[in-house]
C-alpha cells in the first residue's frame, strides 16, 4: 500500500492493460484486505480514496453471493 496515484495508474495501464483516464474505478487492497485504495479519474484529475477497515476484511467479488453469475 505504498503506491500513490502515479504508481497505481502505471499498474492499471501496464499490468492490467486498461486506460486509467477512462473513468473506471480501480480498487486495490493489501494482503490482509483491511486497507483499500480506490483510484478514479474525474474530468481533470485523479481521486485517490483510502479506507482502513476496523475489525473487518474487504470481500472480493467472487466471495459476494449473487454478484457474479455463472
Amino acid at each position: 500500500m505504498r503506491k500513490s496515484i502515479n504508481g497505481l495508474s502505471l499498474i492499471v495501464s501496464e499490468q492490467f492493460g486498461h486506460d486509467p483516464f477512462a473513468g473506471s474505478i480501480f480498487v486495490f487492497c493489501n494482503r490482509s484486505r483491511d486497507k483499500l485504495k480506490i483510484l478514479y479519474w474525474e474530468c481533470n484529475g485523479f481521486w485517490l480514496y483510502y479506507r482502513r477497515l476496523d475489525n473487518r476484511r474487504a470481500m472480493l467479488p467472487h466471495e459476494i453471493p449473487g454478484l457474479l453469475s455463472p
